[in-house]
């Protein structure tokens, strides 16, 4: 039943037209769906560590 549950969520979080991304609580990404991957210009299976606090900037000045 759980597995069904995770399942339907993520469904709708795709499906979502907002971007949505989740984080743990040491702040790092655990789901991003694609709308918040396009508002961000990030390739589906895109190494979530360049979204890391530290790696942030360097990441954006390669956006610029």
């Amino acid at each position: 039943m759980a597995e069904g549950q995770a399942s339907e969520r993520a469904a709708i979080l795709e499906a979502m037209t907002e971007g949505i991304a989740v984080f743990d609580t040491k702040g790092e990404f655990r789901y991003i769906n694609t709308a918040y991957r396009t508002l961000l210009g990030l390739e589906e299976g895109f190494d979530p560590t360049i979204l890391l606090f530290e790696n942030r900037s360097t990441w954006l000045d390669l956006l610029v």
